[in-house]
């Protein structure tokens, strides 16, 4: 077994070393015991070794002694190869979490974590530049307390959106709304979101998505909207039909 113990007490006599270079040669190896040292998931680390240039015997107690140490070193192995693995961790941690903020501050959007065991809402400071606050104004949030913040011509589009994405209507959670900025003014938003963490019983727990600005798209789309809407009166009061010429094929 190789988790057992070598013990060899005289290596002169035990025909599997007599003949070995280090048994006849330096260091002159007559005792022999070798402990392994064996990780919980059976991997060899090594062996501790003990040796003599005369004949011994060891006890039971001796042998459980050197057994304890070997046990020991395992112990030191796997705690400097958890201290090892921590800092390799922690290295990949902040290498994710520098690119992960250099993408936000990239993209230009607002975070937030919505806890729903304690109910509470957390913003990133850029939401909270958006909407002209600074973030300690913002903390602590909820649902509810952000809810007032939404334009009420767009809560029922926004509590109804988030139902269907709790209730498995939809993969991720997606919806454009107006918030209120701190001079009373109104934002477009387009906000999305997804379940990241869920309690033991599947409920969803942690909820991660971003807020964009999308004011300027909106603005931009309802001007073009009122434009067209515009022209088709204007063309109904004239009584006026239109037309349009493909140069390529010069027909119209």
């Amino acid at each position: 077994n190789h988790k057992n113990p070598l013990i060899v007490e005289n290596a002169h006599l035990d025909e599997r070393f007599v003949n070995n270079p280090y048994v006849l040669g330096y260091p002159f190896i007559t005792f022999y015991a070798g402990f392994p040292i064996i990780t919980h998931d059976n991997y060899v680390l090594g062996t501790l070794c003990v040796i003599d240039h005369k004949p011994r015997e060891l006890s039971q107690k001796q042998v459980d002694g050197l057994s304890l140490l070997a046990n020991q070193i395992l112990q030191i192995f796997e705690l400097q190869k958890k201290s090892h693995d921590l800092e390799l961790s922690k290295a990949l941690y902040k290498h994710k979490s520098e690119r992960f903020s250099n993408i936000i501050e990239a993209s230009n959007v607002g975070t937030w974590e919505w806890d729903l065991n304690s109910g509470n809402v957390y913003f990133n400071d850029k939401l909270a530049e958006m909407l002209g606050f600074d973030l300690s104004e913002m903390q602590p949030e909820t649902k509810e307390t952000f809810t007032e913040r939404v334009h009420k011509n767009d809560v029922e589009l926004f509590d109804n959106t988030l139902s269907d994405y709790f209730a498995g209507k939809t993969n991720f959670y997606t919806c454009e709304y107006r918030l209120r900025n701190k001079s009373g003014g109104w934002l477009w938003i387009l906000d999305r979101g997804r379940t990241v963490k869920w309690n033991f019983d599947g409920s969803p727990h942690l909820v991660f998505g971003t807020h964009a600005d999308i004011t300027q798209r909106k603005v931009a789309s309802r001007k073009l909207a009122n434009t067209n809407k515009r022209l088709k009166i204007a063309q109904k009061i004239a009584k006026l039909g239109y037309w349009e010429l493909n140069r390529l094929t010069n027909k119209e």
